[in-house]
């Protein structure tokens, strides 16, 4: 009798599970601006609409004269390095010489120090000219890249927009709840189109959101396993039991 019961509460319960329409979308979206500005030197469009599994450069702006720049204070700052080496080496041998007077052991200090300034300088140059020249390249992997927004030669500006990228590793549903739906979520299981599928609560949002004022957004994800040949945002039924 226990057996019955126990089987009629959970057809009754599955019979009245409600249903939602939702769309599969990807896990996140990326819209790429430039941070400096310049032309363009290279803009690869054969991987734009394709999913791009291993390392591809996507876009580069000119970036010629921070490598001359960066090139030339690399060098510099080798050569720095043995100056501060010798007069490191100087102050030490002279600050052992009991005859020789504390203004002159001063001075010898100073240049060491002065030396030591300069080369921590040109260390801080070199790395900011290595963060611009970075700006100026984009590198893809696992990535899926929707629309490139522009051309080879053309000049970009800070904040110009360059391309769409998104993460379609994982899928993600998005679901907007009462909050009595809520209650006990990660005991239930996500079905789409009568299937249980391997989708899993992500997100659940405390705020209610601003459109659907009397819900809760509750994010489900799982493991995307077609990355090259998946369509997105198509509507699917929904039921959470």
């Amino acid at each position: 009798m226990k057996k019955i019961l126990t089987f009629a509460l959970l057809s009754f319960t599955t019979l009245f599970a409600k249903e939602y329409m939702a769309q599969i979308k990807t896990y996140e979206m990326y819209e790429i601006k430039s941070q400096t500005s310049g032309i363009i030197n290279i803009v690869n469009k054969n991987l734009e609409s394709k999913y791009i599994k291993n390392k591809e450069l996507l876009i580069k702006i000119d970036s010629k004269d921070e490598e001359i720049d960066l090139q030339k204070n690399r060098n510099s700052y080798e050569i720095q390095k043995e100056i501060v080496k010798i007069k490191e080496q100087n102050y030490k041998a002279k600050k052992r010489i009991s005859q020789l007077s504390l203004y002159d052991k001063n001075n010898e200090k100073l240049s060491f120090l002065e030396a030591k300034k300069e080369l921590s300088n040109l260390g801080q140059t070199v790395k900011k000219l290595e963060n611009e020249i970075s700006k100026k390249t984009f590198v893809i992997k696992n990535r899926y890249i929707d629309k490139i927004f522009v051309d080879k030669g053309e000049y970009v500006n800070i904040g110009d927009k360059l391309f769409n990228s998104y993460d379609i590793t994982k899928l993600k549903i998005s679901l907007f709840l009462s909050q009595e739906e809520i209650k006990n979520i990660d005991s239930k299981a996500l079905y789409i189109e009568n299937k249980k599928s391997y989708f899993k609560v992500d997100k659940i949002h405390k705020i209610k959101d601003e459109n659907k004022i009397s819900r809760y957004k509750v994010e489900f994800i799982k493991d995307n396993t077609k990355e090259e040949n998946y369509f997105f945002d198509k509507v699917v039924k929904v039921e959470l039991k």
